[in-house]
């Protein structure tokens, strides 16, 4: 717009004061779109800790779900657990009776709330509200089991609950456990001047994270972000297939130690502030890979009804696995204006341009005057060429949305582990990775990051 009024000078003044007037309206609702998604962001960051109900409050336990194969260390030492290890969905459970004798706490009260005494600090959980205490209220990832009269745990909350560490082997059935040896220094978001997204793209139960030491690794990523409260958003790809090599990993029905150590990261990297969406089902069509292929659209699931099932299918998965969903995303942005309109019928949000608009901005969508389409106008780094990246944050035009994804396995370079003689598994993040200068360069430019979920109507 400015280049065409500096081309206009020679034009009559009337013909020139309106261009100015319209350039600046148009500046003028820029900035306010932005300000008020900044202003809500910031409003509600301190919002009170509400543990609402999770899909599966009612998870039923039976005998056949206590597990015997497993083997469970910590720091070195082989553990057993006398009241058994429940495998419910790829997560595991766990007495704190039998935690008890491990890390050597006192249970002052016993039933639906409890109280437990650990070197002189005292932690409060409730197991029908959802929560724990420590210094603050915080929410369990996922509600705990009984059985047999009793209360178990998942692993992920008994990891966030004393502040433990684990890693896994899979070939040995083992998890090794360990008390966090590197604290995670917190530091506040900062307002700045306009707000920005980025998206963790194509996060599923195989590709580029196949294995425990990629798993690791990605929890690493979210430390990064969890240390500089930074919120960040997960494309997840609930369904895994690559029909070429034989594999169809369908999470609620193939229950393994692998797929237990990808919930389990899962659950871990939302505990960090990621927010879940569903990037399609199996992001593949027939007999294509998930993540190279597409899934809907023209030349693939193009018809009303398989957009609609499919998404059904997604949504169980996330559901029976206890994941919260905020978004959907497209594979490869692929659909058609049919399909996007049922993908409305079941988001709020969809992180992807609306078909046939192609907005730079946040846009709510003219069928239901609900659902707010969010691009991601920067695009994504390809290969690991980061110049680009940058460059193209700094040059953002007006009017554009900050948003990106990347693609995390891209971090992996960067982060070096060295194991300690007793198992622990030291790590050293090196400052210049690719996605440390994209929140670094967004930071110098005055970009803070929000959620999805902080864009309004």
């Amino acid at each position: 717009m400015i280049e065409l009024i500096l081309s206009s000078i020679s034009m009559s003044p009337i013909l020139l004061l309106l261009l100015v007037i319209c350039y600046l309206r148009m500046k003028k609702a820029d900035e306010k779109w932005e300000k008020r998604i900044l202003d809500y962001s910031f409003k509600h960051k301190n919002r009170k800790v509400e543990c609402g109900k999770a899909y599966n409050e009612k998870l039923k336990v039976n005998k056949s779900d206590v597990i015997n194969e497993l083997k469970i260390y910590f720091e070195g030492k082989i553990t057993t657990f006398d009241k058994g290890i429940i495998s419910k969905y790829n997560r595991y459970y766990f007495s704190l009776y039998d935690f008890q004798k491990i890390l050597g706490y006192s249970i002052e009260s016993k039933g639906d709330n409890i109280k437990l005494l650990m070197n002189n600090k005292k932690i409060m959980i409730s197991y029908t509200n959802n929560w724990f205490i420590d210094a603050d209220k915080k929410c369990f990832r996922v509600p705990a089991v009984i059985y047999n009269g009793e209360y178990y745990l998942s692993l992920i909350d008994i990891c966030e609950i004393f502040n433990l560490k684990t890693l896994w082997n899979y070939y040995e059935k083992e998890i090794r456990v360990f008390k966090n040896r590197k604290e995670i220094i917190k530091t506040s978001r900062e307002k700045l001047k306009k707000p920005a997204l980025i998206r963790l793209e194509d996060i599923t139960a195989g590709d580029e994270y196949d294995d425990a030491e990629k798993l690791f690794k990605l929890r690493i990523v979210s430390d990064l972000a969890y240390s500089k409260c930074l919120p960040f958003h997960i494309a997840w790809i609930p369904h895994y297939k690559s029909p070429g090599r034989g594999i169809d990993n369908d999470l609620v029905k193939d229950f393994n130690i692998y797929n237990a150590d990808f919930l389990f990261t899962l659950d871990y990297m939302i505990n960090r502030g990621g927010i879940i969406g569903l990037h399609g089902y199996t992001h593949q069509y027939k007999n294509g890979d998930s993540v190279d292929d597409s899934e809907f659209g023209i030349g693939f699931y193009s018809t009303i009804d398989e957009a609609r099932s499919r998404t059904l299918m997604a949504i169980e998965t996330a559901e029976k696995l206890n994941i919260p969903y905020k978004f959907f995303e497209s594979p490869h942005y692929s659909c058609t204006i049919e399909q996007q309109a049922v993908f409305e019928n079941y988001f709020k949000y969809i992180f992807e341009p609306a078909q046939g608009v192609w907005n730079h901005m946040p846009y709510v969508s003219k069928r239901n005057n609900k659902t707010i389409y969010v691009p991601a106008p920067l695009g994504y780094v390809e290969d690991v060429d980061v110049e680009a990246m940058l460059k193209r944050i700094k040059n953002k035009p007006k009017g554009d949305l900050a948003a990106l994804f990347y693609h995390p396995y891209k971090e992996f370079d960067y982060i070096m582990l060295n194991k300690s003689a007793d198992g622990y598994l030291e790590y050293s993040y090196l400052e210049d990775s690719i996605l440390q200068k994209i929140l670094n360069c967004l930071s110098e430019e005055g970009y803070s990051l929000v959620k999805i979920t902080d864009i309004r109507k």
